[in-house]
């Protein structure tokens, strides 16, 4: 497996965060349109498992990262 592939595919995932996702992944993951090329050279050089291994992660992160900005926000109510 290619690191380098990992970290280009979730970079684009953070930089293109702010438009709409319309593409699907795996484990539900949502992605826009301008990660598709990433996504998909990433999957082709990657095993299945692995896919849903770090798409699962990806996931989480940004789960755990709701929470936190959410609970900061309701700080001191």
């Amino acid at each position: 497996m290619n690191q380098r592939l990992v970290t280009h595919s979730t970079a684009c995932l953070e930089r293109e965060s702010n438009k709409k996702p319309t593409e699907i992944a795996t484990v539900g993951l949502l992605y826009p349109v301008e990660c598709k090329k990433p996504r998909d050279e990433f999957v082709k050089q990657c095993r299945p498992t692995w896919v849903k291994h770090f798409d699962r992660q990806y996931c989480a992160k940004k789960k755990v990262q709701r929470l936190l900005d959410d609970n900061d926000s309701r700080r001191g109510v």
